[in-house]
């Protein structure tokens, strides 16, 4: 536990049962970078990211389809986690650059406007998953602008999310046929300009 608590990079993942305390133990880790003030720790106003909302009415074959599809999840997540980091980077250091980029997608547009609100991984998940399904393909296809912003990150940009699966929940207990299983939280403390290029080689 000391030796989690001390570490400031790389990727650690937690297996416990729900009430074990795997969520005071990220906050805990979060306090411990907000003390050293180390990098951009996200989630600034929250004790901790998530997903909020309800999941989407999708078709049942859209659900079955999403089920197994483990590249679409990870190019959301992706993409949700990139452009996250780049908004906070860009409040933090007064780039205004964003202001003129051609995005290619009106949800890009109104998320970079918003000087507000979607700072958030989980905030860009949700808006994102409440598109129709086709649309989320789209945006998905027109995120590669993304990236060269993402490489002029030269700090590390330090994210806290969990209880994913509690926004599916819905969704899981319907699909299941007995009690839903508790599933692990990830934990993932990463300079964000390393974890674009260590994915854009695979």
């Amino acid at each position: 536990m000391k030796e989690y608590l001390a570490a400031r990079q790389g990727r650690t993942i937690l297996v416990a049962p729900k009430g074990y305390g795997k969520t005071l133990l990220l906050i805990a880790k979060k306090k411990s970078f907000l003390e050293a003030r180390s990098g951009i720790v996200m989630a600034e106003n929250l004790f901790i990211d998530r997903p909020t909302g309800v999941f989407p009415n999708y078709r049942r074959e859209v659900i079955e389809s999403l089920s197994s599809d483990y590249e679409f999840w990870k190019a959301l997540w992706r993409l949700c986690i990139a452009l996250s980091a780049i908004k906070r980077f860009a409040r933090e250091t007064k780039d205004t650059s964003l202001d003129r980029i051609a995005t290619g997608h009106e949800w890009f547009r109104k998320i970079l406007s918003d000087g507000s609100k979607y700072f958030e991984a989980g905030e860009l998940f949700t808006d994102l998953m409440n598109l129709e399904y086709r649309s989320i393909l789209t945006v998905i296809s027109r995120s590669n602008f993304l990236f060269p912003y993402l490489n002029r990150i030269n700090t590390p940009v330090i994210f806290f999310i969990d209880n994913v699966d509690e926004y599916f929940r819905p969704v899981l207990e319907n699909r299941s046929p007995g009690p839903t299983r508790e599933a692990s939280t990830e934990i993932e403390i990463t300079n964000c300009g390393h974890w674009h290029r260590s994915r854009s080689r695979a």
